[in-house]
């Protein structure tokens, strides 16, 4: 997938992610890639060896993941493995214990779990977004939520390498500088369309990278990706120098759209340039 920090699967300060690169081939194993991570350690509050707070903590950790105590107490074990070593501190137990599975029903009831968990916060934090929008229309109906201007003024006294932000609500026009997300879902003629686009602009160095990211697919449907991007003829020679590589949206868009202050959908593309990301237009190029 890409990289945590510098693209594909990134996670934006505070946002942790599990990414998964595809290199494409007729039966290609996906590889999940890493970046600084440690092992997550029980808390030391609570150890094995005192069997009341080890229980407590199970009881009250597996009732907030909607886990069972045998199910949360296998996620820490597998995170003192290699899987701590190959995800994000972050990473909840709910995508550690669906990449695990042992059987398709495991994996379809956890990817289920995480899915309505998602939907439930991406609800409460829009919810709060509409009413932080709304409180601040009504106490400063003259001033903007966000002041470009200010801020391009502050950009342009420190000398900022993003440069001014757009004062307009039209998307920006693509640029070497950083990486392109691509959100995108199965069975969708308009997003086949826009991904011809990108995939014409990384083909004519227009942009840098192209992350692909695909919704509505659960983790751990490899061979479903692999046939997607065989039919969709991706080229892989760029899958395997990373130019292009393909993800699981495990909420990846719904972070971002809050950021440029968008909703979620597809298609959409987002260019990453730092730490910030902005709406871009493909068909615009």
């Amino acid at each position: 997938m890409l990289r945590k920090k510098s693209g594909l699967l990134s996670r934006s300060p505070g946002f942790g992610i599990l990414c998964v690169t595809l290199w494409l081939a007729l039966a290609a194993p996906v590889q999940i890639s890493a970046q600084e991570t440690q092992v997550l350690k029980t808390p030391s509050a609570f150890t094995e060896t005192d069997p009341t707070s080890w229980r407590d903590m199970l009881s009250v950790e597996s009732t907030r993941w909607r886990l069972t105590e045998e199910e949360y107490a296998r996620y820490l074990e597998l995170m003192k493995g290699p899987r701590g070593s190959f995800s994000v501190p972050t990473i909840t137990p709910i995508e550690v214990l669906g990449i695990h599975a042992e059987t398709s029903a495991e994996r379809e009831r956890y990817a289920t779990l995480w899915v309505e968990m998602i939907k439930a916060d991406t609800a409460r934090v829009l919810a709060f977004q509409n009413t932080v929008h709304a409180v601040w229309s009504k106490k400063y109906p003259e001033e903007p939520l966000i002041n470009r201007a200010r801020i391009n003024s502050l950009r342009a006294a420190s000398h900022s390498k993003f440069g001014p932000l757009k004062l307009d609500h039209e998307p920006a026009l693509m640029s070497m500088t950083g990486r392109t997300l691509f959100f995108t879902r199965p069975d969708c003629p308009r997003c086949d369309d826009e991904l011809d686009t990108a995939l014409r602009l990384v083909d004519d160095g227009t942009i840098a990278g192209l992350d692909i990211y695909l919704t509505g697919v659960p983790q751990g449907e490899d061979e479903f990706i692999q046939k997607w991007a065989r039919q969709r003829r991706l080229p892989i020679e760029r899958l395997a120098d990373r130019s292009i590589t393909l993800n699981y949206d495990i909420g990846v868009s719904a972070t971002v759209a809050r950021q440029i202050g968008r909703m979620p959908a597809v298609p959409m593309a987002v260019q990453r340039r730092g730490e910030a990301y902005e709406w871009v237009a493909l068909g615009r190029l």
